[in-house]
């Protein structure tokens, strides 16, 4: 594999003047990045990372697959990409940042390490880790609990190491953060030693996003360092919510794999495992086809039909479809139902806050599930001022809880767990 050496930096190891950090956040179908420079904020340590350039390529694998790069506000390039590897994908990144920093004067520095999230660590994992071909190899033995993410991780950081030899690279994991789960959370009642044997537990996963609101919605609320309860909703088409008590995890709605939980865009979320044993033994399901089933068909599409898009449904609602509207109600009644309890678990409740896709956009999803938390002092404002950069409040004054909407910047959290790290 060729070697890339970008402008800003010489890609032959680490100097003094490394200053730049480069995160990747692989998705199923996605590879977010972010290139930040190390700087030092005399008040803040919030702002010690700077954004110097950031992107996405959609659609990896297919011929319609797209580069979009923004270098600090000021430059956007949206293009076709080869994206038939992992290797071919950040080939294009690198050279795309080559070119359109070396352009905008930045000073040519090299990057001081690569991070990159992996959805999956189990309980090898719990803090980031510097990668090497036995935590590789580790990744991959994760794979049947994660098949969408783990694989394409570990392809990810394989190749970016090949690209950039001698840069360190750091492993994030989303279960990192729920590893202070009290065994009442973690445990299965399933045989004791049959757990243990195999590690079937619950781990969680949005680790790295629940972290990052967690800790900004402390800050929102004034209880940096004082006793916190809060309860974090990431939202998305993929959806988990976290009980998070003095910015520690002691539960979540996700378990040993993604599927626990929640109803989402395509999953099942929580169903009764005597439904999966009729459909194997009755009805001759076998288990390649119950995977594809919960994975890709349940959710919100399976009681739509049509989507499992919260903005198609919604439109669909309006028009009086009275599937899209239960698919909605679903959605909305299993967050309640899952704050309702993590308010007991916490034994109180100080804030919640929204963020993912759907938890950041749709103002009509948040009254949905907040309508039914009335019983807790909830009170939230009809038509919030909406902020481009959160965090911004969206309850009334007389809310006895305060609720925030957060965007989840998970490579800035990457970001800074490498920089610790690598201290």
């Amino acid at each position: 594999m060729e070697m890339i050496c970008l402008k800003f930096g010489t890609g032959n190891g680490l100097t003094d003047m490394a200053s730049k950090l480069f995160v990747l956040n692989p998705g199923s179908s996605t590879l977010k990045f972010t290139l930040y420079e190390e700087v030092v904020h005399p008040v803040n340590p919030q702002e010690n990372l700077q954004l110097v350039a950031s992107g996405m390529v959609d659609r990896l694998g297919s011929a319609e697959a797209a580069l979009t790069l923004d270098v600090k506000g000021k430059t956007a390039v949206k293009k076709s990409v080869p994206a038939e590897s992992p290797e071919s994908v950040i080939k294009t990144i690198l050279d795309a940042l080559r070119a359109e920093i070396s352009n905008d004067g930045i000073p040519e520095n090299l990057i001081r390490a690569v991070g990159c999230r992996v959805v999956h660590g189990g309980d090898h994992f719990i803090h980031p880790t510097l990668v090497t071909q036995d935590v590789l190899d580790t990744i991959r033995a994760y794979a049947p609990l994660a098949p969408l993410h783990n694989p394409l991780a570990a392809d990810v950081i394989t190749a970016i190491m090949a690209l950039l030899p001698g840069v360190p690279t750091v492993a994030v994991f989303d279960t990192a953060f729920h590893h202070t789960l009290p065994p009442v959370a973690r445990n299965y009642a399933l045989p004791y030693e049959l757990c243990e044997a195999h590690h079937l537990y619950r781990f969680g996963f949005h680790g790295i996003a629940h972290q990052y609101v967690s800790s900004r919605l402390t800050e929102c609320i004034g209880r940096v360092g004082i006793a916190s309860k809060c309860i974090t909703c990431h939202l998305g088409s993929g959806a988990s919510i976290c009980a998070v008590k003095n910015v520690l995890s002691i539960d979540t709605s996700m378990g040993l794999t993604p599927l626990e939980g929640l109803a989402m865009a395509t999953r099942s979320g929580d169903v009764d495992p005597g439904v999966l044993l009729y459909l194997l033994r009755e009805k001759g399901m076998t288990a390649l086809e119950l995977d594809d089933m919960l994975n890709f068909k349940s959710g919100m599409l399976g009681i739509y039909g049509l989507s499992g898009d919260v903005r198609d449904l919604e439109t669909a609602s309006e028009r009086g479809d009275a599937r899209a509207e239960l698919a909605l109600e679903i959605f909305a009644y299993r967050a309640a139902k899952t704050i309702g309890a993590y308010a007991v678990v916490l034994e109180g409740l100080h804030a919640i806050a929204f963020s993912g896709g759907i938890g950041e956009h749709s103002n009509s999803m948040r009254h949905r599930i907040c309508r039914r938390l009335a019983f807790l002092g909830i009170d939230l404002l009809e038509q919030p001022e909406v902020s481009v950069s959160s965090p911004f409040r969206i309850s009334t004054g007389n809310s006895k809880v305060e609720v925030w909407v957060i965007y989840a910047d998970e490579n800035h959290q990457i970001a800074g767990e490498m920089t610790d790290l690598l201290k």
